[in-house]
């Protein structure tokens, strides 16, 4: 690995964590004023007896969005845009280039960015082929972190116009 490629992987592992950020702070405020988005979180009586009903929709945001991180690429997408009440079709544009730029740093910090089944399973949900073969070392270079850094900027904006005309 060369240092180039060690600081773009390190941007790359900060625009997808960020882009992640966004979100999560976007749900977290639509679901503070509609808390029963969320729909059934359960908790056990000793978690939630003495805490102040504010604490208690907190932890049940956090829950839904641990639970929301971890779906497939398809169904984050379908469950980001339920909860917010928002059309999905304006995210679509760039969720592809997103979900191959987070598996790529998924590959980072748990592979060494050698591609495995699990990468090709997220890019081919998404509508990706033929990006890299199982056993390729595909870490990022500073082209890619150019290509990535606009798209995830456009996703985020994209989501947040959508929220500013929802409940704006």
């Amino acid at each position: 690995m060369t240092t180039g490629s060690y600081f773009a992987g390190s941007l790359l592992y900060n625009v997808i964590s960020q882009t992640e950020i966004a979100f999560v702070e976007v749900i977290r405020l639509v679901l503070s004023y509609y808390p029963k988005k969320i729909g059934s979180i359960e908790f056990k009586l000793s978690e939630v007896v003495d805490k102040p009903r504010q604490e208690i929709l907190l932890a049940a945001a956090d829950r839904y969005l641990n639970s929301l991180m971890y779906k497939r690429p398809t169904e984050y997408l379908s469950e980001l845009c339920k909860i917010l009440s928002i059309n999905k079709e304006n995210l679509e544009e760039c969720w592809g280039d997103f979900i191959e730029a987070k598996a790529r740093r998924d590959l980072g910090i748990h592979n060494a960015w050698v591609v495995n089944e699990t990468y090709i399973r997220k890019v081919a949900e998404v509508g990706e082929t033929h990006i890299a073969e199982v056993g390729e070392n595909i870490c990022p270079e500073h082209d890619n972190i150019h290509r990535v850094m606009p798209k995830c900027e456009h996703l985020v904006n994209a989501l947040c116009d959508q929220i500013i005309l929802k409940y704006a």
